[in-house]
């Protein structure tokens, strides 16, 4: 098994809903809310655009500034703002491109989140992307140990390595 991409690592080896109750996951926001709190900062040390970058101007009546050819039947493509709703903190992108940019920023420095796992998370992400599945935890292993290993076997086994991005005029 190789490398695991950033849509395993989004789909796959993310948290499942086992942390419900603290991260809100079910809501559409909450997996914004829960790479830029917790995955970015604590994996990777990696900082993070919350503002628009000098410059960007959003399109006449708000919105996501970030630009994309835009296709009007019966004439040609053109360069547009993107102009879809934005939050605060989001550096004036809609989620969508928000969401990109953050993929992104996974993408090129490789982050795991299996370092942030419970046991819980650790066995089922093992059993999901370990070659030869979760190992069985040893008669004289606590609990804390196992963990570690199932840890260090997820990162030698199933890397999640870092990829580099295409050019973006995003943050």
């Amino acid at each position: 098994m190789g490398p695991i991409g950033i849509e395993r690592l989004w789909e796959e080896r993310f948290w499942r809903p086992l942390r419900v109750g603290r991260t809100s996951l079910r809501t559409n926001g909450a997996r914004l809310r829960l790479v830029t709190r917790w995955l970015l900062p604590q994996v990777g040390g990696v900082p993070y655009d919350t503002q628009p970058p000098s410059g960007a101007q959003p399109p006449p009546g708000g919105g996501c500034w970030l630009q994309e050819l835009k296709e009007t039947p019966g004439a040609p493509p053109r360069d547009a703002a993107c102009g879809r709703p934005t939050a605060v903190g989001q550096a004036g992108l809609c989620r969508a491109h928000y969401a990109e940019y953050l993929v992104r920023l996974i993408n090129e420095r490789g982050l795991d989140p299996a370092t942030l796992y419970g046991a819980a998370e650790l066995r089922a992400a093992a059993e999901r992307h370990l070659p030869a599945g979760r190992p069985p935890q040893g008669d004289n292993e606590n609990d804390a140990e196992y963990a570690l290993r199932l840890r260090e076997l997820l990162a030698r086994e199933a890397p999640v390595e870092p990829r580099p991005s295409r050019p973006s005029p995003a943050p």
